[in-house]
């Protein structure tokens, strides 16, 4: 009988040998830390070799079973929480390390068991839904593994448009184009809450980037040719911008 970590019932702990049933979802990887047995009526048994914490959904009231395990690990003592960082430096260094990653089904932020010592970080390349976690000790010993950006000298170049929603005139909602948008007819853009047109105080600029190394070489206006040192392109939850010298995101690049 698996015991309950949390009143909700969402984080649980089951000690080896013990036998646990899932009607659906199992995170991949699992078999590492048990025995998988699907079985004719649908159901999945799970047998740990080890004792595991797990993030599950739907616990059945005799904590025998559940609907979904989004999340399992091996069990240890200590404080943790259910935090995923996004640090976009170290996720490159340790997908060069090949440090093996961890699956959350559903996504790691909250469906995740991560120790006081330890650190989670989102790989966005999946999605989310998978990502790594490492001692915290650990983390400097990846980034200065890191083989410094080399460029290639072939630049590339994206246009990115932000545009001021009329009631929160400081907040931002980017377009990315791999083809200056200004050569395409002006997109209607609409209040989502009314369902009608509003005012926008539009602004595109162009990106230029080497390919090798993504570190961004020139952000100008498209409209007035004026350099910017960076671009703010939204600020929810936090600021966000593409600023000279550094890397241009990822989710941008691949765009390019």
């Amino acid at each position: 009988m698996a015991r309950k970590i949390n009143e909700r019932g969402s984080i649980i702990t089951i000690d080896p040998s013990e036998k646990f049933f899932v009607r659906h979802m199992i995170p991949d990887g699992i078999e590492c830390l048990a025995k998988v047995e699907p079985l004719e009526n649908g159901f999945t048994k799970i047998t740990p070799n080890v004792g595991v914490i797990a993030i599950v959904e739907g616990l059945h009231e005799s904590l025998g079973g559940c609907k979904h395990i989004r999340f399992i690990r091996k069990s240890r003592g200590g404080t943790f929480n259910q935090l995923a960082a996004s640090w976009p430096r170290l996720r490159v260094a340790l997908r060069y390390a090949g440090v093996p990653t961890v699956h959350a089904v559903g996504g790691m932020d909250c469906n995740i068991v991560v120790f006081d010592d330890e650190i989670a970080v989102r790989d966005h390349s999946c999605m989310g839904s998978r990502g790594w976690i490492i001692p915290r000790a650990d983390i400097g010993k990846y980034l200065e593994a890191l083989p410094p950006l080399q460029d290639s000298g072939v630049l590339k170049a994206l246009w990115i448009e932000s545009v001021g929603w009329a009631n929160t005139p400081d907040e931002f909602w980017a377009r990315v184009f791999s083809e200056d948008p200004t050569a395409f007819p002006s997109a209607a853009f609409y209040d989502r809450g009314r369902g009608q047109e509003v005012s926008t105080n539009r602004q595109i600029c162009r990106l230029e980037y080497d390919a090798g190394s993504g570190i961004v070489k020139k952000i100008a206006d498209n409209y007035t040719g004026e350099e910017l040192v960076r671009f703010i392109y939204d600020v929810r939850p936090s600021e966000r911008a593409v600023v000279v010298g550094r890397r241009l995101p990822t989710k941008f690049a691949e765009l390019g």
